[in-house]
């Protein structure tokens, strides 16, 4: 069925005297308002939805009005719009705010909830909160000047919580708060993580993505996120597109209660604009590794203080770790895993490409993933990056099925011989071929890690059982750092795990691995914050 709309949005022209007060937005009418329906715009958003692996969740509409060509009221410029019964987002170029000069975004209630101002501006490109049935842009020019303000467009949406209709909140009960005592050891980290408002078209969804470090350690605003983020059907998001999606770091709850209002997030930084360096071109996952790498081109806001996030390319299963993500578009939130990441496929057409993860229960929630988390990063231990999330059945009330994460090891250079569909040209620029490598914040050189196992001589590296030699034999650790031993086979699979201990200064550490089978194994060395990995083999088993 084809949908037709007709909306008819103006600002008429008011003639009162109020002594300096702001007219209040019931003299401000719209003439027209929406026709479109629920009923309609949700018909259209499954339309829209109906091929692609991510929900379309609001539908843009051109304005393209520059607000100084409206006749202004006495006390400054105004342009409403009004949409019942649905949620409404601005989307703005400002050229400039002059100083003494304000712009405001009231509500229906004609409360002041957004100001822009000469202080807090930093970029042309801007958008509003949400705001249920109706929205006023008011222009207080008190510099005498005209606004230099374009209504490019705004999109309309269903209000998922009638009560609330911001964008936090419409999560699921099951999840985690990223600053409850589950991101305690994630602490850092959490500052990589995005929101991101994807464009497509005329169509909105929520994905979340996360800022990555390169073995230059040159502060380039790489961005790691889902390739099916960007998909409608088989259509990647255009440079058009992908030049106005919105990134937001710090969306979460100052601490583990959640929040009643977008205003108790604090120090929340929103760049827009990004351009695509790799993709895996892989239909989100059907035959690879669905991944997307980008450069975040937008303006930064001031004190944008992002961490890098370091990554692990290793084809080895991660025994525990974490995900931070923004379920449905909410404030980030936490869910762990305490069993070993398995190895598996997404699609059909080859293997190998995903590590399956089950979550656990924690102490506050069982935090799974949902619509809106779809290109978060996995992390391991210490917080690298393994892996991006593609999908899985996990829920709130199913939290114990299984989630996709596409493999770094395989992004790295399995989805394509050209540059534009591996990671490895843009992660390691320096051809250094390092499997790990440390997260930092801008200005770290050559980021020391906050504990260090001091690589000890692992030996012998070569296994006949026949002979005897079935010791593994570990001398020259920090003895002041515990450490964990963990031995996986090429599949991922645990084979072996020590219990902390402490080692004893030149004192060999011994491990008995006479139960492995013929093979060839990796020897993982767990610190608090570090990891230190080795290959043996096994060979004429008894």
């Amino acid at each position: 069925m084809k949908i037709h709309y007709f909306l008819f949005v103006f600002v008429a022209l008011v003639n009162f005297t109020l002594s300096g007060q702001k007219v209040p937005t019931s003299a401000v009418s719209t003439g027209t308002t929406s026709v479109v329906s629920p009923s309609d715009l949700t018909e259209e958003l499954d339309f829209a939805s109906a091929n692609s692996r991510i929900y379309f969740h609001a539908k843009e509409f051109i304005v393209d009005q520059s607000l100084s060509a409206i006749a202004p009221l006495e006390d400054g410029y105004y342009y409403k719009i009004s949409a019942p019964s649905l949620s409404i987002r601005l989307y703005l170029n400002i050229d400039a705010v002059p100083l003494n000069d304000t712009l405001f975004i009231l509500n229906k209630a004609d409360n002041r909830i957004e100001a822009i101002y000469a202080d807090n501006f930093y970029d042309n490109s801007w958008s509003s909160f949400i705001y249920k049935d109706e929205l006023t842009l008011y222009y207080k020019n008190s510099s005498g000047q005209k606004p230099q303000v374009t209504i490019l467009s705004y999109s309309l949406e269903l209000p998922k919580n009638q009560v609330r209709t911001d964008d936090f909140g419409d999560s699921d009960p099951c999840e985690v708060n990223v600053n409850c005592s589950e991101g305690d050891n994630f602490e850092p980290m959490k500052k990589a993580i995005a929101r991101i408002l994807v464009k497509n078209g005329s169509f909105y969804s929520w994905c979340t993505g996360a800022m990555v470090n390169n073995t230059a350690y040159d502060c380039r605003k790489l961005f790691m996120t889902a390739e099916h983020c960007g998909l409608q059907g088989s259509t990647f998001s255009n440079t058009s597109d992908v030049s106005k999606w919105e990134f937001y770091f710090n969306y979460e709850a100052p601490d583990c209660a959640n929040i009643s209002s977008e205003g108790q997030i604090s120090n929340l930084k929103r760049i827009t604009g990004a351009k695509v360096l790799a993709r895996s071109d892989d239909g989100g996952g059907d035959d690879g590794s669905d991944f997307v790498l980008l450069e975040l081109i937008g303006a930064e806001p001031p004190n944008f203080e992002p961490y890098y996030l370091g990554w692990n390319r290793a084809n080895t299963g991660s025994t525990n770790g974490v995900v931070m993500h923004h379920p449905e578009g909410d404030v980030k939130k936490i869910s762990t895993y305490t069993n070993q990441a398995v190895s598996g496929e997404y699609g059909a057409t080859n293997t190998d490409t995903h590590w399956l993860v089950y979550w656990s229960k924690t102490a506050n929630g069982h935090g799974v993933t949902e619509g809106g988390s779809s290109g978060s990063a996995l992390l391991d231990p210490i917080g690298r990056m393994t892996g991006m999330l593609t999908g899985g059945a996990a829920t709130c009330s199913s939290p114990t099925q299984d989630d996709y994460f596409g493999k770094l090891s395989y992004s790295w250079k399995s989805n394509g011989t050209a540059s534009n569909r591996q990671l490895a040209p843009w992660l390691d620029p320096n051809n250094s071929g390092v499997q790990a490598l440390s997260g930092s914040m801008c200005g770290d050189t050559i980021p020391a890690p906050k504990d260090s196992v001091i690589t000890p001589s692992v030996y012998p590296t070569s296994f006949n059982f026949r002979n005897g030699n079935s010791t593994l034999n570990f001398l020259d650790f920090d003895d002041t750092i515990p450490i964990e031993v963990q031995i996986f086979d090429l599949q991922g699979k645990l084979k072996y795990r020590s219990d902390k201990f402490t080692p004893i200064k030149n004192t060999p550490t011994k491990i008995d691995i006479s139960r492995l089978i013929s093979g060839l194994y990796i020897v993982r060395v767990v610190g608090k914050l570090t990891v230190e990995e080795y290959k043996i083999l096994v060979t004429n088993v008894q």
